[in-house]
């Protein structure tokens, strides 16, 4: 729906029911069996604007796996944001991008997140693993 679109994400959660030995069980489906959090929905980022391939690789983050921080660089593209998002869809920090191209990701606790960059071409989606 346009709603998702402008959100940018869309969540989603099932419902199951079954009866076993004359008692009616309910449960919501889980994004994921090794999470933390029960019956949570999984949510699907929505990128509009994407870019293609080429431009995608046109940017580099490194390291893919840090620790206190990341640098997003590119020599032909206007970086204007970047965004973190968990794996849930939940943005956990935004940034104006800035000429040394070096973000601070301390804050972040251990985990796997995206970084959604807007650029002067669309959005490029990078993975980056925090320890």
């Amino acid at each position: 729906t346009q709603a998702d679109i402008d959100a940018g994400q869309v969540s989603n959660q099932a419902t199951g029911t079954f009866d076993f030995q004359g008692t009616t069980y309910t449960t919501l489906s889980d994004a994921d069996a090794t999470n933390t959090i029960p019956d949570e929905p999984t949510i699907t980022l929505i990128q509009s604007n994407v870019v293609d391939d080429y431009w995608v690789n046109k940017i580099l983050v490194y390291p893919s796996v840090a620790t206190d921080y990341i640098y997003v660089v590119s020599d032909e593209l206007k970086i204007d944001k970047i965004k973190i998002v968990n794996i849930l869809g939940q943005t956990q920090v935004e940034f104006l991008h800035h000429n040394s191209g070096v973000y601070q990701v301390s804050n972040l606790m251990s985990g796997t997140y995206f970084l959604v960059i807007k650029t002067d071409k669309g959005s490029i989606v990078k993975k980056m693993i925090k320890l």
